[in-house]
């Protein structure tokens, strides 16, 4: 004999909270798309702003470029100490 159960599956498997994890779901996808575009055009911008070969506009831009790098992490402010050290506006350690 077969239980009612395992011939046909239950409609509401979560109960009454389809329609919370729906939107739940939708809400975290916006955020991590969100959070995600952040980070692509934080780490473009200080790409664009660390690539340069002049020691004045390294200067120019050093606020900006320790404020992406404090946001992005340990290796960026990694990378901005040792590009200032290798145009020779930051003293070495």
């Amino acid at each position: 004999m077969t239980s009612d159960l395992l011939r046909r599956p239950h409609p509401h498997p979560v109960g009454p909270y389809n329609w919370w994890i729906l939107i739940l779901g939708v809400l975290f996808a916006l955020v991590g798309i969100g959070y995600f575009w952040y980070l692509a055009r934080s780490r473009k911008k200080f790409n664009d702003l660390i690539e340069t070969e002049s020691k004045a506009i390294y200067l120019r831009n050093l606020k900006e470029l320790e404020e992406l790098a404090y946001r992005l992490g340990p290796k960026y402010v990694d990378m901005v100490k040792e590009k200032g050290q290798a145009l020779g506006a930051l003293k070495k350690k």
